[in-house]
Order: structure tokens, then C-alpha cells, then sequence
């Protein structure tokens, strides 16, 4: 399997022990490096047992870039939700065509029954729920007649924790401060707007509406991540020991 001499093979550790003992050390100098340009070309890479491949692409960093979500768009992808949220303040912006007497269902949701949070208008009430390992707390205020922009505000600390603030128009509508930041592999579902598609962020809610889709004006979901606050060795112990429990 002779290597054009214009081919490129990148070669990411030492040369194998096996080369220099072969009985033709050219020959299997070739077979490794095709073997290893075969191994990326089809996914065989990265190996998550080498050290020198255990880092993510630079492109995933665009991730974590700003995104409208539309109503009845598929719920996003969990990995890709995770990282407009993961270890960082966000900003969650659902604008609304005008909140009318009557509206109410799920602007947005993220998460499920493991862990999420979600933000929705039921009984004429602006509603706020978190939800960590099975334990649910909620806040809720007054649902202004007219809003337009209702805003999520989440505040992350170094030491994983979450201050939730909701506000209509400006105007501060509910809090809840001070609960865990959700981490490692939770949420495990990701977002949907306009219902909570999936496994329910509140069993007492599906339960009591359903999926609960929001019957007004809802335009779009807009997440605006902030930079990560979490320090890089504990925002990357704390995903090591989330797989960990998770195989």
C-alpha cells in the first residue's frame, strides 16, 4: 500500500515500537501511516484514551454563540443546548407579539425530569421553574397584559451556582436566587420553545397540561450566553465525574 508523495498523514504520537522491529521497517512505516490517515479519515479518532486527543475542535467555540430558536422548531440537540448554558450566565429572550388576558403555556423549556428549567404563563402568572436532580422550585409573578419581551436572567457563580430573574418589559417579575447551576450531563434534553416537548422538566406540570403548548403570540426564543465564570479545572472535574457515573 505504497503512500503518494504527496499525501498528507498526520501523525499525533511517537512512531510505533513495531517499525523499528519489523522485519521490513519501510514497509511497515508505510501500513502505520496508512492505517492512521485511515483512522481519521473514518471517525477512528479521537481515541478518548490518548491525552493528545482529548481536546475539542476550535469551531465548537460557535457554539456557544447567540441563537433564535422559532416556535415549532425541532427540540435543539442536547450537546449543542448544553453549551449556551454550561458553566456561564445566559440570557433567555422570548418575544412575544403581545401578552393577551388569557395566554398561557410554555415559552421556553430545557431539560427534563433529571434536571432543566423552564419558563411559562399559566393561571395569568409568569412562571419560573428549576429543577436539579428531581428537586423542583418555582417562582412566579404577575403576567403583564401587553409584554413583549419576557427575559430569563441567569447569573452564574465560580461556585456553581444559579441566581434565576424573570422580567416583563424591564419590569422584575419572580426570582429564584441561589439554587445549583445544572452541570455535567444535565440538562440531558434540550430546548424546546413553545412546549415542553420531551421528558417533562416538571412532572406536576405534565401531569396538569400536558405538553403545554403557549396558545399566544409567541415570535421567538432568543439564548444570549456570557462568558464562563466557572474555573477551567473545576468546570472540567466536574464533567470527568459526570461521565464517570454516567458509564
Amino acid at each position: 500500500m505504497p503512500i503518494p508523495p504527496d499525501a498528507e498523514v498526520r501523525r499525533v504520537g511517537p512512531e510505533p515500537p513495531f517499525v523499528a522491529q519489523a522485519p521490513h521497517p519501510q514497509r511497515a512505516a508505510e501500513l502505520a501511516a496508512a492505517w492512521e490517515r485511515a483512522a481519521w479519515e473514518n471517525t477512528v479518532f479521537p481515541l478518548l484514551d490518548r491525552g493528545d486527543l482529548a481536546v475539542r475542535r476550535p469551531g465548537e467555540a460557535r457554539l456557544a454563540e447567540p441563537v433564535r430558536i422559532l416556535p415549532g422548531t425541532p427540540v435543539l440537540e442536547r450537546y449543542r443546548s448544553a453549551q449556551l448554558i454550561a458553566f456561564r450566565s445566559f440570557d433567555v429572550e422570548a418575544a412575544l407579539g403581545g401578552l393577551a388576558p388569557g395566554d398561557e403555556g410554555v415559552l421556553v423549556a430545557h431539560g427534563d425530569a433529571f434536571g432543566g428549567y423552564l419558563l411559562a404563563v399559566e393561571d395569568g402568572r409568569l412562571v419560573v421553574l428549576h429543577n436539579t436532580g428531581g428537586r423542583v422550585s418555582t417562582a412566579d409573578g404577575p403576567a403583564p397584559a401587553g409584554a413583549r419581551r419576557v427575559v430569563l436572567s441567569v447569573t452564574a457563580t465560580p461556585d456553581l451556582r444559579w441566581h434565576l430573574a424573570v422580567s416583563a418589559d424591564g419590569a422584575p417579575v419572580a426570582a429564584l436566587p441561589d439554587r445549583w447551576a445544572l452541570t455535567g450531563m444535565a440538562p440531558w434534553t434540550g430546548i424546546s420553545v413553545g412546549r415542553d416537548a420531551r421528558g417533562p422538566v416538571s412532572w406536576a406540570l405534565r401531569r396538569r397540561r400536558g405538553i403545554f403548548r403557549f396558545t399566544g403570540d409567541l415570535r421567538s426564543v432568543t439564548y444570549r450566553p456570557g462568558a464562563r465564570v466557572v474555573p477551567d479545572e473545576v468546570a472540567r472535574a466536574v464533567t470527568a465525574e459526570a461521565a464517570s457515573r454516567a458509564d
